[in-house]
């Protein structure tokens, strides 16, 4: 649900909407029917139908991929353009939970340009690693069971992304680091792909997918400062 705040006669986003449009979007999969494929569901969709599935789990919806013998690598994906701006802040999260400890790995594909390019891609791995660029992969490992909070911070004018893996349950940073583009001169971001290898191995759960396109601090605090002058200018007449 979009929330604003009205200040002097401006509205401010203060949460992702629950479809595309300004301040971003925000996908939780309450919505969606569960016991059922994600695929069709909200423009959702999945390469194998059968193998990517809405679960509710103790009131907690999310969507569980599943490599089997039977359809080996199955995807997700999402697709909308968002434009990258100058002087936002520009944010695509998710969170992500390994369950089973052996086999094939998940891969994160972010796409630019229409789809034309590919800005950045991630791979987590069953046995805890990750690796932010797809090749080199990081010392920490993430535990099976627990959900992260995965965070990509997009920076246009630098061609580069911070990627950052956080332990939800604690809030404890597993990895902080800023790697570049797959491609430069990016103008907007527009597909999105959880994507498993192709091996039979343990399943993978997403959940409260989100992109964001946020003023950053120095321009939020010009907004603020402009709203608090229109209503003190309407407190004076």
């Amino acid at each position: 649900m979009r929330k604003l705040l009205f200040m002097g006669g401006f509205a401010l986003a203060t949460t992702a909407m629950s479809s595309p449009g300004y301040g971003g979007y925000l996908q939780d999969f309450e919505s969606m029917t569960v016991n059922t494929t994600v695929n069709g569901q909200e423009s959702w969709t999945a390469s194998v139908a059968a193998n990517a599935t809405v679960i509710d789990e103790s009131g907690n919806q999310f969507v569980k991929i599943v490599d089997d013998s039977n359809n080996i690598a199955p995807s997700v994906a999402y697709a909308q353009v968002f434009t990258l701006t100058a002087g936002t802040n520009d944010e695509v999260s998710f969170d992500i939970r390994l369950d089973g400890n052996s086999g094939g790995g998940l891969h994160f594909n972010l796409a630019g340009n229409n789809g034309g390019v590919w800005v950045a891609k991630s791979a987590f791995q069953a046995n805890g690693t990750v690796a932010p660029d797809n090749a080199n992969y990081e010392s920490s490992t993430f535990a099976e069971d627990e959900w992260y909070r995965v965070i990509y911070d997009l920076d246009p004018t630098a061609n580069t992304y911070r990627f950052r893996m956080i332990k939800k349950s604690d809030n404890s940073v597993l990895v902080d680091t800023t790697k570049p583009f797959i491609t430069n001169s990016i103008s907007n971001i527009y597909y999105f792909q959880f994507a498993m290898d192709d091996a039979v191995g343990p399943a993978w759960q997403i959940d409260n997918f989100s992109v964001q396109n946020t003023p950053e601090p120095a321009a939020m605090g010009l907004i603020l400062t402009g709203a608090m002058l229109a209503i003190r200018r309407r407190a004076r007449r």
